[in-house]
């Protein structure tokens, strides 16, 4: 199992645990609380627990998993339950990065990972390696890792969009008025066309100037004859 998940990225040797990480060899109830889980049995889990152990306790020689981690490897839902009931913390990492959704998508199980997700763990976590949970789900295939893939891919579809930021609002442009309408480009040196509609001018604008000539001229006829 170590070596599968070793190839995700090995961690480097500068990095520390963010909790207080504690060895095999301390014994009592946290390393009690471990291996119960480890072994997925959830009277022992119980009575640790009423020991007083430590719910986000984590095993140097087990590269700092948590007893939730090591419930997530051995999908048993009843311990996982348990353990977010008594306060664990969901997003831990071990010393690869890797945080409970991390396992689970490893062990394809959507709905325990429907569970954890709905407890706050973060689906967009990234490991030493650079990759999330949803990525452990892609790179392994499975019915059931595709389920998991399914799920996360929900819940990443409701993540806000960044929005692209938008310009002035271009002026000038041949179609655009400023004013938010669309006009026609004028067509002939008078600068006026009859697809244009928002000027007032129509489609009879040049029969009109052929009226105005005819009467121009009409008159002018009726003077000379006058005199």
């Amino acid at each position: 199992m170590s070596s599968k998940k070793s190839s995700k990225g090995a961690p480097s040797s500068e990095e520390k645990p963010t909790v207080a990480a504690a060895s095999a060899g301390d014994g009592g109830a946290d390393m009690a609380l471990f291996l119960a889980c480890e072994d997925g049995d959830i009277k022992k889990v119980r009575r640790a627990l009423k020991q007083g152990a430590n719910v986000d306790f984590q095993d140097a020689a087990k590269k700092n998993r948590t007893p939730l981690m090591e419930a997530c490897k051995v999908l048993n839902e009843e311990i996982i339950k348990l353990l977010v009931t008594n306060g664990c913390d969901v997003n831990l990492q071990d010393a690869d990065g890797w945080n409970c959704l991390h396992w689970i998508a490893f062990k394809g199980h959507a709905k325990i990972m429907i569970y954890l997700l709905e407890k706050g763990a973060n689906f967009m976590k990234k490991s030493n390696s650079g990759s999330t949970p949803y990525d452990v789900c892609v790179s392994l295939t499975s019915q059931k890792k595709t389920q998991c893939e399914f799920v996360l891919r929900q819940w990443m579809d409701k993540l806000p969009k960044k929005k692209k930021k938008q310009g002035p609002a271009p002026s000038g442009k041949s179609g655009e008025g400023n004013w938010g309408y669309s006009y026609h480009v004028p067509r002939n040196s008078t600068g006026r066309c009859s697809l244009d509609r928002t000027t007032g001018w129509d489609d009879t604008w040049q029969e009109d100037d052929d009226a105005k000539k005819d009467f121009a001229q009409k008159t002018m006829k009726a003077s000379k004859k006058a005199l």
